[in-house]
């Protein structure tokens, strides 16, 4: 899917993965689907990252039929390795 989108909270990355919530709530029962930030881009140019406030374009894998006023809540998984002291 290609949409236009609003980041109003934090900032969205690249390769993000997002919930995907039909609703006013972020309700467990709300989520809908899952799906990844493939592209993005701010007004002609492909960037790596949108920060709050800003407009964007995102081109969005998922499954899930997209509707109007659905939440994209976009996370990061981070790995980190961890040593002993």
């Amino acid at each position: 899917y290609i949409l236009g989108a609003k980041v109003i909270n934090g900032k969205l990355l690249l390769k993000a993965k997002v919930k995907i919530i039909r609703g006013k709530t972020n309700d467990v029962d709300n989520v809908v689907g899952k799906g990844e930030v493939a592209f993005l881009k701010k007004v002609d140019e492909a960037v790596k990252e949108i920060k709050e406030g800003n407009d964007c374009g995102i081109k969005l894998i998922s499954d899930i039929d997209l509707m109007e006023g659905d939440i994209l809540e976009a996370f990061v998984i981070e790995s980190k390795r961890r040593g002993i002291s």
